[in-house]
């Protein structure tokens, strides 16, 4: 039998298992609905709804806190698929944007964060996460999340880098043509 399979479509595969799971999932809510009267429980469907929404937001939060780089990653990969931004999980990327030991789950905190940057708080902790960044990799993506963001105090913290010692060269390239990109 182990032939005829493509590789990629083996059951033993974490992402073809996972696929099995949700769609016997979407084919077990699709019955349910059918077989319940195609809506009469809306209500029920709606606290079910929202318990999901907990429980994923839960998932989220916890996997940004494990001692793995790689779960931290897909902690922050499943923020992205919420509905909107979600305090909790905003704070936990914060947190792991600002904190965590591994540059790359650091990098991705902010390229989640950047897509709420119409988020007042989001926005705000973004700003003044710069001065502490001390990976050139996470100072040229800060910059550019700042000049997305477009304002004074975006700017204001850039020039202020500039003044910062031991800054790389490629990093004050960028900080100078981030300001003068901004307003």
């Amino acid at each position: 039998m182990r032939g005829v399979i493509p590789g990629w479509l083996r059951p033993d595969r974490p992402a073809v298992r996972g696929a099995l799971a949700a769609c016997i999932a979407v084919v077990s809510f699709a019955c349910g609905y059918v077989l319940s009267g195609g809506g009469r429980n809306t209500v029920e469907l709606a606290d079910l709804r929202q318990e999901v929404h907990a429980l994923s937001n839960l998932l989220t939060v916890s996997l940004l806190h494990q001692e793995s780089a790689s779960e931290r990653l897909k902690g922050v990969s499943l923020s992205s698929r919420g509905n909107g931004p979600d305090p909790d999980i905003a704070a936990a990327l914060i947190y792991t944007m600002n904190h965590d030991r591994n540059v790359n789950v650091r990098l991705a905190a902010l390229d989640a964060l950047s897509r709420e940057i119409g988020t007042p708080g989001v926005r705000r902790e973004i700003i003044r996460a710069f001065p502490g960044q001390s990976s050139p990799l996470m100072q040229i993506a800060l910059v550019d999340v700042l000049v997305q963001i477009n304002d004074p105090e975006s700017r204001d913290v850039l020039q202020k880098a500039l003044t910062r010692p031991g800054l790389l060269p490629d990093v004050k390239e960028r900080i100078g043509q981030g300001i003068r990109q901004i307003l």
